[in-house]
């Protein structure tokens, strides 16, 4: 079997590096590229309308309203490709080098876009070898602004020399999240890459689940033993189960704890007001109060725990200000309670 090998980190060859022997006349830097205007050709903008805002572009979303401050290009790092364009980053170039011009915005652009396709086309081989076997993880949401359904498909395999790999291969929205829908997406997905040795599917505990398992063990070919140990149970989610099962047996106090957190962290003013409390009492912490979330039992803990060191703020705060919620110290007891039953 061919070993899959990613691409290493790109080295800078002479196509690369772009030498300017002439100057400016009367200057010592190399000169200033003028900007140009693109047209936008991605379909996402389909989904936006483009705004100027006091002189700053922004999109605004079809679907939801949401406005957002935008630059053109795709994120590198955190930063667009536009960037290498920015004159004070050409600026601060000049100064490392002033021979060396940065190629545009588009240049690099079509680098990486030729560098995705090579990846990709590696990734297709290896998948459609016959010896190569693949297990895959899939989970659904649903957006909480467009209330759309989405789902992710990340690919398991291990090469030649042993060393594990992980791909997202595929992130499409859904129709819903029933099971005919969610084995229908996964099959075309694996189609599209030409998978057919799948040894595992690990998803979490909910129903659809099962129906869209039973879906593709009827069409997948090449199954492992009969396809017995298709469907894994994804153990995090069960460990969630479990400890929030623990959650509910206290849910009026942990709930009377989280809105007290998010009472607080829902006001500048509050939170201000809560760090001063924390100052006048010397309590030194490098955590703040923090809300949790329902898919990750960790964080309710995390919230108790922060709550527990920051007692005696809860008291100063209700004390100083208007606080909603009484009984803090009560709750704060009932916490060791909850976790030493674990």
């Amino acid at each position: 079997m061919e070993n899959w090998v990613p691409n290493q980190e790109t080295q800078i060859d002479d196509e690369d590096v772009f030498v300017d022997n002439t100057q400016v006349e009367g200057t010592s830097q190399a000169t200033i590229p003028k900007k140009r205007k693109y047209a936008q050709r991605a379909a996402c903008w389909n989904d936006y309308d483009v705004l100027h805002i006091d002189k700053v572009r922004h999109s605004k979303c079809k679907k939801c309203g949401t406005l957002l401050k935008t630059e053109s290009g795709a994120n590198v790092g955190e930063l667009p490709f536009k960037f290498v364009e920015n004159e004070s980053f050409i600026e601060y170039t000049n100064a490392l080098n002033g021979k060396i011009i940065l190629p545009c915005r588009t240049t690099i652009s079509n680098r990486v876009t030729n560098h995705f396709l090579e990846e990709k086309a590696k990734l297709f081989k290896f998948f459609n070898n016959p010896l190569s076997n693949v297990h895959l993880t899939t989970d659904c949401w649903t957006s909480s602004c467009q209330r759309s359904s989405y789902m992710v498909v990340t690919t398991h395999f291990i090469d030649e020399d042993w060393v594990m790999h992980k791909r997202i291969i595929n992130f499409k929205s859904l129709d819903s999240h029933k099971g005919e829908d969610i084995g229908r997406t996964l099959l075309t997905c694996l189609q599209e890459w030409g998978i057919n040795n799948v040894m595992t599917i690990t998803v979490d505990n909910a129903s659809a689940n099962d129906k869209a398992i039973e879906i593709l063990m009827k069409k997948l070919p090449n199954l492992y033993d009969g396809g017995k140990q298709l469907h894994v149970r994804c153990m995090a989610h069960i460990l969630n189960l479990i400890v929030r099962d623990e959650f509910d047996q206290h849910q009026s106090s942990i709930k009377c704890m989280q809105k007290a957190v998010k009472y607080i962290r829902n006001s500048t003013q509050r939170i201000q007001r809560f760090k001063e409390c924390m100052k006048e009492l010397n309590v030194e912490s490098k955590k703040f109060l923090c809300n949790d979330s329902p898919t990750r039992w960790n964080s309710t803990y995390e919230l108790l725990k922060i709550a527990v060191e920051l007692e005696k703020v809860f008291g100063m705060f209700e004390v100083k200000g208007s606080f909603i919620f009484h009984s803090i110290v009560f709750f704060l007891i009932l916490y060791f309670s909850i976790f030493t039953n674990f």
